[in-house]
């Protein structure tokens, strides 16, 4: 989820990313670059969630009682 932090930043799970819309297709700035919104998505949504399942306390102690 994109949580906005100010016009053109927001926060995309741990990583800020600045978003710009340039003829009607939105941007986001990776590296020195942009990418389609499509292709961010697709490549860092996977990274993020994992990030955000080992975060969860309730999943990491779900998983240590489970026998």
């Amino acid at each position: 989820m994109f949580m906005r932090e100010s016009e053109g930043v927001y926060e995309f799970g741990s990583k800020r990313v600045a978003v710009k819309v340039d003829k009607g297709k939105i941007n986001v700035r990776v590296g020195g670059g942009y990418l389609s919104i499509d292709e961010f998505l697709d490549q860092y949504t996977p990274a993020e969630l994992e990030k955000l399942e080992r975060r969860d306390p309730l999943k990491r102690f779900s998983e240590k009682v489970a026998v």
